[in-house]
């Protein structure tokens, strides 16, 4: 399951757009246990990609099984899965932003390749990026540096919500 490749949250679980809830949870146990990391693991299955694809199916059915995330999801799958600029490498200055709202352009929580951290880190860098280049545009002062968006070893304090973040626009609840 370590590919990039989208793929839509009903194929995960092996069922048609026009299933029920029933369907949907039935599905799931189903595959979990067939899914199990562990279980993977043992066939021959590296523990990345297990975990990987474990993670997958717990997230089509966190989205699946919450009808209102799967009236969102229903309504934007098509741009979801078929967007034409990726988490990682788009040669577009504004990002497609639709893809970011799946866990699926991250694996895992690392620093690196296409963990959490790295892929988040990535966009938030590119978004500032075009806000300092519309603002030398229209001759504006610069804007101060963006707030840090952290890791995996970032402190509670600079974690959570700091003054500064308002300045910007940004609230964290």
């Amino acid at each position: 399951m370590a590919s990039s490749e989208k793929r839509c949250l009903y194929e995960v679980l092996g069922l048609n757009r026009d299933c029920t809830a029933d369907e949907i949870r039935s599905a799931y146990k189903r595959l979990a246990l067939q899914r199990h990391p562990d279980k993977l693991v043992q066939s021959g299955v590296s523990e990345a990609e297990a975990t990987a694809a474990f993670q997958e199916l717990v997230n089509a059915y966190e989205v699946l099984s919450d009808q209102r995330e799967r009236a969102w999801y229903d309504s934007h799958r098509n741009q979801i899965l078929f967007s034409s600029s990726t988490a990682t490498g788009s040669s577009s200055f504004v990002p497609d932003l639709f893809p970011f709202f799946s866990n699926s352009v991250y694996s895992g929580y690392s620093d690196s390749g296409r963990g959490f951290y790295k892929v988040y880190g990535d966009l938030f860098e590119k978004i500032y990026a075009n806000e300092v280049n519309f603002t030398k545009k229209l001759g504006l002062p610069l804007p101060r540096e963006a707030p840090v968006m952290g890791n995996l070893e970032s402190p509670y304090a600079q974690a959570r919500c700091s003054p500064s973040l308002f300045s910007f626009g940004f609230a964290i609840y």
